[in-house]
């Protein structure tokens, strides 16, 4: 009798941790989900820009520096940029010690980036280009035909200069590919995120720098291919009191070849939603697959109990106790240990949420909570617990209702 206690509460222990850590792992992934939707909001939500030109495939936006310019010269636009980025592995590369280095980089009007940067941005570089007469900040392209000043300057994260022992000041040699012309650039400045390289993600070893849009463009240019003036985005920042729909309608009379390419900020942020939406799926699916596997663990630890206690179901069998209420004795013990391990898995679950956000947030390198603990994901949770609780323990409570009262009596396993 002792044994068979200690047996059995060995059994409901081991099906509560398992329970417990299941309902922990499934709300930190649902609590880090929904911290993910809503960081992706609110950057879009808080950031300057309320309208983005992006266009698509090889339909770039030509004419850059010209269409800038035009656009700030609008009394609409607060402030704008310009921005291409390049992020083929072979071009362009960085030459440390002879060694050929994939390279992201983002060519912008340093002046005019500066000011779209959100306050949480800017106290993430140390050091920055070097003012010049340009009033574009881009002297390269000042008479439209690059031919004027090259500033040579570059920025670039903090985890490039780690890992080649590199520092502010030194100078490094950019290409389009190997065999291509090199142009020397010196680092004025980094940007302090591991975002490209550190943390989590320190393996991939992928590097980013900023550097001037008409310099950026000029080395992309070699052998028979020109300079071309064309960027991958214009962002903009409108007057408070701008009717959107009609500057639109001003924009797409101006740039009617951009006129799909165009989005508004409620635009963008449905955008951030829907993949975010898909982004935190796998998040969910880990915290449900979890789940899933705990409970098929409690289903099974519930039919070797059943089996165990075959002695004592085909006497309540033989002494008049219905199928019904053997099924119902079952399944409510198994239905209780699910809601009770359910239950006191919610606070180390909201520890557990706390640690993989802080984890998320320093392997990205910025100071933000990536999760978000709410009443309706603590619902939804314990409603995905209760509904594959109940269906886990059907099998185990309708094995034990079903079994033949004379070959129960028999069993001596």
């Amino acid at each position: 009798m002792l044994r068979e206690m200690t047996r059995k509460k060995g059994r409901t222990g081991m099906t509560l941790i398992a329970v417990i850590s299941a309902m922990a792992l499934l709300i930190s992934m649902l609590s880090v989900a929904e911290g993910i939707r809503q960081n992706a909001i609110e950057d879009i939500e808080e950031g300057k820009i309320d309208i983005s030109v992006s266009p698509y495939g090889d339909h770039s936006l030509y004419g850059a520096h010209e269409i800038f310019r035009n656009m700030t010269s609008w009394e609409e636009v607060k402030s704008a940029e310009v921005n291409l980025y390049v992020f083929r592995s072979f071009m362009p590369v960085a030459n440390i010690s002879g060694d050929y280095v994939p390279l992201g980089c983002v060519g912008f009007l340093p002046k005019y980036g500066l000011e779209m940067m959100s306050a949480d941005e800017k106290e993430r570089f140390h050091g920055w280009f070097t003012e010049t007469s340009d009033p574009y900040d881009d002297p390269h392209y000042s008479n439209g035909t690059y031919s004027g000043s090259f500033t040579g300057e570059i920025i670039v994260g903090s985890n490039f200069l780690s890992d080649f022992n590199l520092s502010v000041g030194d100078t490094i040699l950019m290409a389009g590919a190997v065999g291509e012309r090199e142009t020397e650039f010196r680092i004025v400045g980094y940007y302090e995120t591991r975002l490209t390289g550190g943390g989590a993600l320190g393996s991939l070893k992928i590097y980013g720098a900023l550097l001037r849009l008409s310099e950026l463009q000029d080395i992309l240019a070699y052998g028979d291919i020109k300079e071309e003036d064309r960027a991958d985005t214009l962002s903009m920042s409108l007057d408070p009191a701008t009717d959107v729909e009609a500057f639109l309608d001003k924009f797409k009379a101006a740039y009617p070849e951009y006129a799909g390419d165009i989005k508004t900020k409620k635009e963008m942020i449905a955008d951030a939603s829907q993949y975010a939406a898909m982004s935190s799926v796998f998040y969910q699916v880990i915290g449900s697959v979890a789940l899933i596997i705990s409970l098929l663990f409690v289903a099974s630890i519930m039919i070797m109990a059943v089996y165990e206690r075959t002695n004592e179901i085909g006497m309540m069998r033989a002494i008049g106790i219905s199928k019904k209420t053997i099924f119902v004795e079952i399944f409510t013990e198994g239905f209780v240990i699910v809601i009770l391990g359910a239950l006191l898995g919610l606070l180390p679950g909201y520890f557990g949420s706390i640690a993989l956000g802080n984890y998320m947030a320093s392997s990205i390198g910025i100071d933000r909570t990536f999760t978000a603990f709410t009443p309706e994901m603590i619902k939804n949770a314990l409603l995905e617990v209760i509904i594959l609780g109940s269906l886990f323990t059907l099998y185990p409570a309708w094995k034990a209702s079903k079994m033949n009262i004379l070959e129960a009596l028999k069993y001596t396993g």
